[in-house]
């Protein structure tokens, strides 16, 4: 009897969520066509529509003091220790990132464990698995090496083509939309939130990179910032959820912070924070989400160094 009613609240639930997603499909088609229905390409193209009803470079968030000092008091430990050795930074930065391709495609729904993702890139065992998580794995470490080449780039020579490389391994699965931006709308499942018209989606993407090499925000805050900003405009037809974590993953490491990993156990926290953000144009949330997970990291490196790079990321 308990699992009858079980079964029919989840049906009921299925309903509710289609419902929702239905109402939110409604009012994102509305909202299209009241805006662009009426401009020519070229204003389009210009970005300021969807500029104007984002705000996606309007709200911005700056860490308090105490959060700063909270992540700063620990990565001062570790460069304490600096240089680490080479061996320490491989081991962990290579733990890392398998955490990372688990956890990023784990958000998005794939099946694979972390052991399972392990052994698809680390050996050549065969797994039962969807045929698809697999090649997601494989391409995610793909743009994971592509990462680690552009590392140590400066961030002001920082460009779009290093996006559109990374998304073309993260597309694995999908190479006639991979490494370019979408050319239809896409939107958000149950949210009433617009992205990009594809037409502005370079003039957009080309403002983001600008002020990635000429922000002088603490470079946690640019992190937090820049998540929001590439969410909103959702360049691609499909990967923004992947690359957005590959990317902060980059510019959390680029300046010393480690490889920042969004674990999914914190999953439905990481989507409650960025809904907080969507509903309110509130950063806040997100924004201690992020430090949170920065010294999650950076407690990784402390105990790795302790124990020499033996330490397990689980």
């Amino acid at each position: 009897m308990e699992r009858q009613k079980d079964v029919a609240r989840s049906g009921e639930i299925l309903m509710e969520l289609l419902a929702d997603d239905e109402d939110c499909k409604e009012w994102v088609d509305n909202r299209i066509k009241q805006l662009y229905s009426s401009i020519s390409d070229e204003d389009i193209r210009s970005g300021n529509i969807f500029l104007r009803e984002s705000k996606a470079f309007d709200v911005t968030f700056k860490s308090s003091q105490e959060l700063r000092e909270r992540v700063d008091i620990m990565k001062n430990k570790i460069d304490k220790n600096c240089p680490l050795s080479k061996d320490i930074v491989n081991n962990v930065s290579n733990k890392l990132g398998i955490y990372l391709n688990y956890s990023s495609n784990a958000i998005e729904g794939s099946a694979l464990s972390l052991q399972e993702t392990k052994l698809v890139l680390l050996s050549n065992e065969p797994i039962k698995a969807i045929p698809g998580n697999i090649i997601d794995a494989i391409g995610h470490q793909h743009a994971y090496q592509e990462l680690l080449k552009i590392v140590t780039k400066p961030r002001n020579n920082f460009t779009i083509e290093d996006i559109l490389n990374m998304h073309k391994y993260v597309m694995l699965n999908r190479p006639d939309i991979g490494g370019k931006f979408r050319e239809g709308f896409v939107r958000i499942k149950r949210r009433k939130v617009l992205t990009a018209h594809p037409l502005e989606i370079p003039t957009l993407m080309d403002q983001l990179i600008k002020w990635i090499q000429s922000t002088n925000d603490h470079p946690l805050d640019m992190i937090v910032n820049f998540h929001a900003r590439f969410v909103r405009i959702h360049p691609f037809e499909d990967g923004n959820g992947r690359m957005v974590r590959l990317l902060c993953c980059l510019f959390s490491m680029q300046s010393g912070y480690g490889v920042l990993s969004f674990d999914v156990k914190r999953k439905n926290e990481y989507f409650e924070s960025i809904k907080n953000w969507e509903d309110n144009n509130n950063l806040n949330s997100f924004g201690e989400f992020v430090f949170k997970e920065v010294e999650r990291i950076l407690s990784i490196y402390e105990k790795s160094i302790l124990f020499r790079g033996a330490y397990m990321v689980e």
